[in-house]
């Protein structure tokens, strides 16, 4: 049975006939088939500022209800419709997924009642309650049968304006942030604010050592001598231990929790061996440990308050921890990555090949969407970044290795593969834009300008990515002794060669070197 598409409602308590409108707008809603959030779910004793957090993330829709009011406190980040505002624009500059967000015009004009971020979107008209925007809305939610509908014209050429208009926005930002100075209109700056509010679970899977926590100036990582977790202030003033327990790996850093997995450490002739063991969020205000409830020895790969992921023997297990249920998927999953309400996977059964599936229909089967053997390395803005696996025959046994990048499109689920790069011992994709592309080999890390194909070599040591922002890659730095790979430190590396690189921690020489 198809899932209803969840849409929550942001609007202002203009006046009493107002809030009468929208309730009866819901309600309308509601008689198509959706499912609607608004604050009239909130409870008593429920966080307001928590609940406002929670249905920006988790629903496929937020419609904002236009007034000349709505706008005024909204530019202004003004009360309940200011913070869900700066949540809004904080999600939309993380994740791009502009058509998320959809205005609904009630009273004024587009250019009199849109708040300043929202220019130039395309919304629904509802001045008139006969609305053929609405209609043409839900008339694609009923052909898509439940699955999440985008606001799209039929022909190529608004679909190629749309393409027009986001760019150009993505422009604006840009200039309006010149590295090193945060200026401009104050939708771009609450727009970062926004971002530290909402970076959760939508890109929570950590296949490398942390990640910067939403909500604060902390990086959390798995620090390489002890084995403990710890935070340390993004400029490197402050370093300390935050988890004094033996950690695999943080899974995610939500704007409440952080979510991380024990093991237990053996060596086998000096090389270094975990064995996955219990799970565990502690609550980043209160510091409350609570144990998940996920069997031993099962590695999870994704964290959010809505749903977990986990291996099991030749299969995965998603489990929702709200109603307990729990998804036997027939799949033994090398590498995957839960976006929105997609789960990309690469399929060890069928050659290691990339596969989509809707989480909210795990009975469906999974989508192949690849013919190729890939490795999922990591997931920003809308694209997925990937390296092809190439098989090699070896003097002392077969194996895979990476070959060359893949960039895999969220929406359209195209594939493209960048030939350009052709150093050998590419590790990882780190970041890519519309003029470059980051990625790291066995002994740098650099960037390749895509129009020129002309590398930069940022930083000259083999590197692991723990976070990046708009300015900088937070990263792990190693080297090899005796073919065990030994970790130098917490580095902080620009991405324009300006910033430069700067050690914000050094590990002792025999911190992580196994006896």
């Amino acid at each position: 049975m198809p899932v209803a598409t969840r849409i929550f409602i942001s609007y202002s308590w203009d006046s009493d006939d107002h809030k009468d409108r929208v309730k009866r707008f819901v309600q309308r809603l509601q008689s198509d088939g959706i499912s609607v959030v608004y604050d009239d779910d909130i409870d008593f004793g429920d966080r307001i500022t928590e609940f406002m957090e929670r249905s920006v993330r988790d629903s496929d829709y937020v419609f904002y209800v236009c007034t000349p009011s709505y706008k005024r406190k909204a530019d202004k980040r003004q009360g309940g419709v200011g913070y869900e505002n700066t949540v809004i624009t904080g999600e939309l500059f993380a994740n791009n997924n502009e058509r998320k967000f959809i205005p609904v015009l009630f009273e004024g004009s587009w250019t009199t009642s849109v708040p300043y971020w929202s220019n130039s979107k395309k919304g629904i008209d509802y001045t008139d309650e006969d609305s053929q925007d609405y209609k043409r809305f839900t008339d694609k939610l009923k052909e898509r049968q439940g699955h999440i509908a985008t606001l799209e014209d039929n022909s190529e050429e608004d679909d190629e304006e749309r393409a027009e208009e986001i760019k150009q926005q993505l422009s604006d930002v840009k200039k309006k942030l010149p590295l090193g100075k945060i200026a401009g209109a104050i939708g771009v700056i609450s727009g970062l604010i926004g971002i530290l509010v909402f970076l959760t679970g939508k890109s929570s899977i950590l296949d490398f050592f942390g990640q910067k926590p939403a909500g604060g100036d902390w990086l959390y990582y798995v620090s390489q001598d002890t084995d403990y977790i710890h935070r340390m202030h993004l400029d490197g003033s402050k370093d300390e231990v935050y988890i004094d327990e033996t950690v695999q790996k943080i899974i995610a850093v939500t704007n409440t929790v952080i979510c991380y997995q024990t093991a237990e450490v053996s060596y086998d002739g000096g090389n270094k061996r975990w064995t996955p063991g219990l799970v565990y969020t502690k609550e980043l205000v209160t510091g409350k440990i609570t144990e998940l409830d996920i069997p031993y020895n099962n590695t999870v790969s994704h964290y959010s308050e809505s749903v977990i992921l986990y291996d099991a023997y030749e299969a995965s297990v998603l489990y929702y921890p709200r109603s307990g249920e729990r998804v036997t998927l027939p799949y033994d999953m090398s590498t995957a990555k839960v976006i929105g309400n997609q789960l990309f996977f690469t399929n060890m059964n069928d050659n290691y090949f990339l596969y989509v599936m809707d989480i909210r229909e795990p009975d469906k089967p999974a989508q192949k969407i690849s013919e190729v053997p890939l490795h999922i390395q990591r997931h920003y803005g809308e694209s997925l970044y990937c390296v092809q696996l190439e098989w090699v025959d070896g003097k002392v046994g077969n194996s895979w290795r990476f070959a060359r990048p893949a960039v895999v499109s969220i929406r359209t689920r195209e594939i493209s593969f960048l030939d350009e790069i052709t150093d050998e011992g590419i590790e990882a994709i780190l970041s890519m834009d519309e003029y470059y592309i980051y990625y790291c080999t066995h002994a740098e890390i650099v960037r390749m300008d895509l129009s020129t194909h002309d590398s930069t070599i940022l930083f000259d040591e083999s590197s692991e990515m723990i976070f990046e922002d708009e300015r900088y890659f937070y990263v792990h730095s190693h080297r090899y002794v005796r073919s065990e790979k030994v970790y130098n430190g917490i580095v902080r590396v620009g991405k324009d060669t300006d910033d430069g690189v700067k050690y914000l921690r050094k590990y002792e020489e025999s911190d992580n070197v196994a006896a």
